[in-house]
């Protein structure tokens, strides 16, 4: 299992260092931070180096990090066009159709986030667009889960109206609490 994964599951925030891959195929400043950082944090983030002339691909750094005793985090958000991950597991066919997940989002500076609807309406959208939730009298319903392994689990209901395989609106509903407020002067 990874550190990361222990840490998220322990409900803990993970320390993760964003290393930007060398511009260049010299290595050694990027390893440095590896060694000296390798056992007090958590993982080391590697974006892809888009100013870069010549680069070193995210993906072959994460390899140097993680023998130089690091674990890597490779964003592939910059090749899919997307700033997170939302991953869910389908309850099997007993019962009312729900949903466990959980969003992370490093790359905007959030770990993972508790609860999204958002997310939970594309959701909605993509288990009917594959055939994963059906229609009755036209609209598909199903819960989501999120937020246990932060500690702050949610609940979402999800209406998706349909026609067959086509997702025609979306509804998500759900209670909400405040957890930070601020005034911003204009």
């Amino acid at each position: 299992m990874s550190k990361l994964r222990e840490t998220l599951e322990a409900g803990a925030f993970p320390v993760v260092v964003e290393l930007k891959p060398p511009k260049g195929t010299g290595v050694d400043e990027m390893l440095a931070v590896v060694k000296a950082l390798a056992g007090r944090v958590t993982a080391f983030s590697l974006p892809d180096n888009e100013h870069a002339r010549m680069r070193l691909a995210a993906v072959a750094a994460g390899r140097l990090v993680q023998e130089a005793g690091g674990e890597a985090l490779v964003h592939l958000t910059p090749h899919v066009g997307a700033d997170g991950f939302f991953v869910f597991a389908l309850t099997p066919d007993k019962g009312p159709a729900t949903t466990e997940s959980r969003m992370f989002c490093p790359v905007i500076g959030v770990p993972e986030d508790p609860v999204s609807g958002n997310a939970h309406g594309m959701l909605g959208v993509y288990l009917v667009s594959n055939g994963l939730l059906a229609a009755d009298d036209g609209v598909a319903r199903f819960v989501g889960h999120q937020g246990r392994f932060v500690g702050r689990p949610g609940i979402v209901e999800v209406e998706v109206a349909a026609s067959g395989k086509r997702a025609n609106s979306v509804r998500v509903t759900g209670d909400a609490v405040i957890v930070f407020q601020a005034e911003l002067p204009l």
